[in-house]
């Protein structure tokens, strides 16, 4: 939605010039848009990272980036909470909401603990029952 709005911008800014409206559209892309999907890739790989560790049965990697730490948290703070979805639906970067009164603290009070364990079987019991 961010990219569709900013095309519409490009347009109404730059209609009758082609090359004027290619750079702005460049350029908003890579302001407005690339730092989301910076973000979605490193986040991606994480995630491919944990799954292949789950099914090779190695230890995960540790997961102890800013997205991490907010999703921790998110489920003990209303505040973090409303920050980690923002930052999922593209409104605000994960460190804009870093940046925010006292978000370093509540994420402190939160960061030994563990994410809960996603209801259902684990791993294991998945298998044995699919055996």
């Amino acid at each position: 939605m961010i990219h569709a709005q900013l095309l519409r911008d490009a347009v109404r800014e730059h209609f009758d010039d082609p090359a004027l409206f290619a750079q702005a559209w460049d350029g908003y892309t890579e302001e407005r848009v690339q730092p989301f999907y910076r973000n979605q890739i490193a986040a991606d790989r994480a995630r491919l990272d944990e799954m292949s560790a789950i099914r090779l049965g190695v230890e995960r990697p540790p997961q102890d980036g800013p997205m991490a730490r907010l999703a921790v948290a998110a489920g003990s703070d209303a505040d973090v909470f409303r920050g980690l979805i923002e930052t999922v639906q593209c409104f605000v970067l994960p460190e804009d909401v870093l940046q925010r009164p006292g978000m370093t603290e509540r994420l402190e009070r939160h960061a030994r603990r563990q994410p809960a364990p996603a209801p259902g079987p684990d791993r294991e019991q998945l298998l044995r029952l699919l055996a």
